[in-house]
């Protein structure tokens, strides 16, 4: 499942979906009518992929499986990680009583995993939520709170991006579009250089909106084009 999340990371989902598989029929092969509880992270990983390719049903199936593993095992990291998902799959579907089930889930573990990934982003991923549903007033004592530690003009760790893009995607909503593009620029330069193409597309699908929201419409539709130029090969629709 992490060699999965590399290769997702440099937008190889097709790789990433085929490991997660081949992970999952071993797991099973070796585990006879149970599957062995590693899977629980390969069918995790495999319902994030599908949800990027908009297979909202292949997404679901597997993220259920993988929480019902996670758990059998007392493995939180992806147990919460499969409810982040299937938090966000519940909204894209419109099912408020699922994301708010899903939501009061993370919420009870997060605390048990506080320095995985997934337990440090739980309050970012929280406003990126929030944003989805255009509650613009429950960002605001987060947005201060993280520009105090990582203002836009100092260009973030690689454990910093998530906040500091959902920063910048804050901003936007608000129409604060000040230095935005010039910060997405260096967000780009560092992601290409790592080849971390994944990021490298949301930087550019944003600044195309900043481009958009500041009357600059033949840049945004040329940011736009290179996003979706990276974005269709690799299998990304979402």
């Amino acid at each position: 499942a992490y060699l999965a999340e590399t290769e997702m990371q440099r937008s190889h989902l097709d790789r990433a979906i085929k490991i997660c598989r081949e992970a999952i029929e071993q797991g099973s092969r070796w585990g006879g009518a149970c599957p062995l509880p590693y899977t629980a992270n390969a069918h995790v990983v495999l319902g994030e992929l599908m949800y990027e390719q908009n297979d909202l049903k292949a997404a679901a199936k597997n993220l259920t499986e993988g929480i019902k593993l996670a758990e059998a095992s007392f493995n939180w990291t992806f147990v919460l990680k499969g409810c982040l998902f299937m938090a966000q799959l519940s909204q894209a579907q419109g099912d408020l009583e699922a994301t708010n089930r899903y939501i009061q889930r993370v919420n009870d573990i997060a605390p048990r995993v506080p320095h995985s990934r997934e337990g440090r982003q739980e309050p970012t991923w929280k406003i990126r939520m929030a944003l989805r549903r255009n509650d613009l007033a429950a960002t605001s004592d987060w947005s201060r709170r993280v520009e105090n530690i990582l203002p836009l003009s100092h260009l973030p760790v690689y454990q910093q991006e998530y906040d500091y893009l959902t920063l910048i995607r804050v901003r936007l909503a608000k129409n604060e579009l000040k230095d935005l593009s010039a910060n997405l620029d260096g967000v780009i330069k560092i992601a290409q250089a790592q080849d971390r193409t994944g990021v490298v597309i949301e930087a550019l699908i944003l600044k195309a909106l900043v481009g958009e929201r500041s009357g600059q419409l033949a840049s945004a539709v040329t940011t736009l084009d290179q996003a979706l130029s990276l974005a269709e090969p690799s299998g990304y629709i979402r």
